[in-house]
C-alpha cells in the first residue's frame, strides 16, 4: 500500500501554485519508487591507502564518477576540505577524510588527485558542483570540472522552486530516509566536526545519492524528452 501526504485538492482553487505539487504527489502515488538502496561507506584517512585508492580509481575505472566535498570556511571559494568523496556505482562511497592530515599532503594533491581530475577517461558528476569545483581549483589548484550535474537534470524534469536540494530529492525520488539532521547542519555551518563517523557517513550518502539520483532522473528525462 502506497501512502503519499499531499494537500487537499480544494486548496488549488485558492492557490494556483499548489497545483504542480498536487500533480507530482499523484504521480508518485501511482508510480511508486523502488525500494531504497543505501550505500556502503568506506572512510580512508591514511595517506598511503588514499594514494592506492585514487590510483586504482584513475587507472581501472572508466566512465562516470560522482564527486562531492565537505568544507570548512563557509561558502568561500578558498574554503578548505574536511572530506572529498567519490562513488562509481551508487552502491558504495569512499570518503577521504582529514584526520590523518591528508589535505596537508602536497604530494598526494599534486600527483594522485591532479592526475585523476585531469583525466579525460572519466566524466565527473556533481550535485550543484559549481562551489565544489571552485574550492578544488582555488584552494588546491586541481583541474576539477563539471561534466554532469544532477541538480540541472532535476530542473529539467521539475521546474518547481524549493525542490532541488539533494536530500529532498533523495527522499522524494528514491524514498531515502532523512539523513541531514541538525548536528550535520551545524557542522557544515561552523566547520567544527563533533562526530567524524556520523559526518563521514553523511558525506558518503550524499555522493552515492548523487550517482543514484542522476541515473534515475536521466531515465525520467529521456522518457519525457527533456534530456
Amino acid at each position: 500500500q502506497i501512502v503519499v501526504a499531499t494537500n487537499n485538492p480544494a486548496l488549488v482553487i485558492r492557490k494556483d501554485d499548489v497545483f504542480p505539487n498536487l500533480v507530482a504527489d499523484f504521480k508518485r502515488a501511482f508510480n511508486p519508487n523502488p525500494p531504497p538502496v543505501l550505500p556502503e561507506v568506506e572512510v580512508i584517512e591514511d595517506a598511503k591507502a588514499a594514494r592506492q585508492y585514487i590510483s586504482l580509481l584513475h587507472k581501472r575505472h572508466k566512465g562516470v564518477i560522482a564527486a562531492d566535498i565537505e568544507t570548512r570556511g563557509g561558502l568561500r571559494k578558498t574554503a578548505t576540505l574536511i572530506s572529498l568523496q567519490f562513488s562509481t556505482d551508487g552502491k558504495r562511497a569512499v570518503v577521504l577524510g582529514e584526520r590523518g592530515g591528508l589535505w596537508n599532503d602536497d604530494s598526494f594533491i599534486r600527483n594522485e588527485l591532479q592526475a585523476l581530475f585531469a583525466s579525460e577517461d572519466h566524466s565527473f558528476l556533481w550535485h550543484n558542483g559549481s562551489f565544489d569545483t571552485k574550492v578544488l581549483r582555488n584552494t588546491y589548484d586541481l583541474p576539477a570540472r563539471i561534466d554532469q550535474d544532477s541538480i540541472l537534470l532535476s530542473y529539467a524534469v521539475d521546474e518547481r522552486p524549493g525542490t532541488h536540494s539533494l536530500e529532498y530529492l533523495m527522499m522524494n525520488e528514491m524514498d531515502w530516509p532523512h539523513y541531514e539532521d541538525d548536528e550535520i547542519n551545524n557542522i557544515k555551518k561552523t566547520g567544527i566536526v563533533t562526530d567524524y563517523d556520523k559526518f563521514y557517513r553523511y558525506a558518503g550518502l550524499d555522493v552515492a545519492g548523487t550517482f543514484q539520483l542522476y541515473h534515475h532522473l536521466k531515465e525520467r528525462a529521456e522518457k519525457e524528452n527533456v534530456y
